[in-house]
């Protein structure tokens, strides 16, 4: 969103959370009052009016569909304004975990046991909580795993650009792959491709470590062609390694070489095809660890689902519904464990790309 629209967008964000907080308030409100606490008795214990029970049970029904809407609406528009910033989604899950832990909690408090059970009206407050609270954690996991599918997925590009930032020279005709030798790159000159040695041989630079930019003769005669741009990025790469003008005969020492060849324009090339051509086995072998790993993982879920399950009942101050009992209504769920696997799994194929990458660019591998 751009302009007045994304103006107007943040101003029903605001508007339409201060609605679903005043109105979650209001029902908290209404339950520490004793308005709904007792229902449908009044604190004395007597039968309320059947006009006064009408009246509350359209309050709550009022209100707690306020709530719901404002907070879809507002939701909604979050992500529609704010859909490719991270930060967002972990305010909604904030608000979410209000909502579906913090709220029920806080009416388990604020009342016995007894007055828990069989209050129509305290059961659809709850419920109402708790529906917001799950959409809300909802839409946040899947918009964090929509943001990492779509970092992942443009992350070679990415990578691409910072790593290897060469412009394309001489158009290039066919596939290039891993493979591909230096002279079928785009950054290797015509004008010398019909006299390089490489050529001849068919070796390519980085096998006999010596080529246009670092082979002092292929160096000269690339200076002296027509291409101007390529004259002058030959002319400040070989500026940064004064060595070079010393060393006598054609082939620079092995460390200068070396430091030449990790800044060459063909061989960033060279690495940048090798690593479009291996970032990919990131995904399958992800999918092979989870897979392989699936039983343990799934044993390590319960263990942690049971440890959180104790941590929580042990902080407790409420009596059932406690906060144990209302984190086991959603972690049992199969769909929740299903989340955690799908965001450990782009963990992992992060990592993996991250590896692929420093070994290609920085091992030079």
């Amino acid at each position: 969103m751009f302009g007045p629209l994304s103006v107007l967008a943040q101003r029903l964000i605001l508007l339409s959370g201060l609605i679903s907080a005043v109105s979650a308030a209001y029902l908290i409100y209404g339950v520490a009052a004793g308005h709904l606490s007792h229902f449908p008795f009044d604190p004395a214990g007597r039968s309320l009016p059947p006009a006064t029970r009408e009246h509350l049970q359209q309050v709550v029904t009022t209100t707690t569909q306020l709530m719901l809407w404002a907070s879809w609406v507002a939701m909604l528009l979050t992500i529609a304004r704010y859909y490719d910033q991270p930060s967002a989604s972990y305010v909604l899950a904030a608000a979410g975990t209000v909502c579906y832990l913090g709220l029920p909690l806080a009416v388990a408090k604020l009342l016995d046991s007894q007055q828990l059970h069989g209050n129509m009206l305290i059961n659809q407050t709850v419920t109402a909580y708790l529906a917001v609270g799950k959409s809300l954690l909802i839409a946040a996991a899947v918009w964090l795993v929509v943001l990492g599918v779509v970092r992942i997925w443009r992350r070679p590009a990415m990578v691409s650009a910072r790593r290897a930032p060469v412009r394309l020279g001489r158009a290039v005709v066919g596939r290039l792959g891993l493979l591909s030798p230096c002279w079928d790159l785009s950054r290797c000159s015509s004008q010398v491709r019909s006299t390089c040695p490489n050529l001849r041989d068919h070796r390519s630079c980085w096998k006999r470590a010596a080529g246009c930019y670092c082979d002092q003769r292929l160096a000269q005669r690339l200076m002296q062609s027509r291409d101007q741009a390529i004259t002058l990025e030959i002319a400040a790469l070989l500026a940064h390694v004064p060595a070079l003008a010393t060393h006598p005969g054609p082939k620079p020492a092995l460390a200068v070489g070396q430091r030449l060849c990790h800044r060459c324009p063909i061989y960033l090339e060279h690495q940048d095809r090798k690593y479009r051509s291996l970032y990919w086995l990131a995904y399958p072998a992800t999918a092979l660890l989870i897979f392989a790993f699936l039983g343990p993982l799934h044993s390590a879920y319960l263990w942690v689902l049971g440890g959180t399950e104790r941590l929580l009942h042990a902080i407790s101050f409420s009596p059932p519904p406690s906060a144990r009992d209302v984190w086991a209504s959603l972690a049992l769920s199969a769909n929740f464990e299903w989340v955690v696997l799908t965001v450990l799994a782009l963990i992992v194929v992060t990592y993996l790309l991250q590896g692929i990458e420093y070994c290609i660019f920085e091992w030079k591998i």
